[in-house]
């Protein structure tokens, strides 16, 4: 008789609505192992952006909303840690009714409530925490930890977390099987459409417009510390909480 398939939640909070890398990620992992006969995956999002087969939205007060800031001023916490909160309570159910063997998040608050949930219950599933955001904090409330690159994995041994406890596995990106380049007329031509200059390189920095973790404000000054003539930078990414201060 063959085993049971390994029942597996991809819990993503910002899933539907969000654009950062665990969002991207989640959903190509998601569609890069749902044919594994050895894995029942299950992934649960915070909002829809469209049909995408197979993910569940889970209830909850998007950080984006009124009621989480609401909230939030109530409770002394930020918007995004209501997300979370209230993404675990929506959670619960499936976490009740289907019991996976392991869970694999980023969102800090919501590894904790589910890490207090599983002290509290005797529930058996694991915790595997993707860590993106390269936090310092200890890795007590997960069984596990993914490292996107050898940096944050060397930061974490030099500062004693144990290296069995964590897994090197860089940020997966989905690619077609047969890349075919674009000639010198199409460059031009999206070069124009998208109003950039056609007399010099162009220097995409893709990613949250932020100060604290992204630092943004260090490209422009490097790139603004280059001499004439510099590349254009083009930056493509949400606003952070220092978006207005970046632009």
């Amino acid at each position: 008789m063959s085993a049971a398939p390994l029942r597996v939640f991809l819990a993503c909070t910002g899933l539907g609505r969000e654009r950062r890398g665990f969002e991207t990620f989640t959903r190509a992992c998601a569609q890069a192992l749902r044919d594994e006969p050895g894995l029942a995956l299950e992934v649960f999002a915070g909002g829809r952006d469209g049909h995408v087969a197979g993910e569940r939205v889970v209830p909850n007060l998007p950080r984006a909303s009124r009621a989480a800031r609401l909230a939030g001023r109530m409770l002394g916490r930020d918007p995004y840690f209501i997300e979370q909160g209230t993404f675990f309570l929506g959670l619960l159910p499936a976490l009740l009714a289907r019991e996976p063997r392991l869970v694999y998040f980023a969102d800090l608050n919501l590894g904790n409530a589910l890490w207090h949930w599983r002290r509290r219950t005797g529930a058996r599933y694991r915790l595997l925490f993707y860590n993106g955001g390269n936090t310092t904090m200890p890795y007590t409330r997960c069984d596990h930890v993914q490292q996107l690159t050898p940096a944050a994995l060397e930061a974490a041994r030099a500062r004693g977390e144990r290296a069995d406890r964590m897994t090197l596995l860089p940020h997966g990106v989905a690619l077609p099987a047969r890349f075919t380049p674009t000639d010198a007329a199409a460059r031009r031509a999206a070069r124009d459409a998208l109003a950039l200059p056609t007399d010099r390189p162009i220097l995409l920095s893709v990613g949250q417009l932020d100060v604290a973790t992204k630092r943004t404000d260090l490209l422009i000054d490097a790139v603004a510390a280059l001499p004439a003539p510099r590349p254009y930078l083009l930056l493509l990414g949400a606003d952070g909480p220092d978006g207005a201060a970046v632009r």
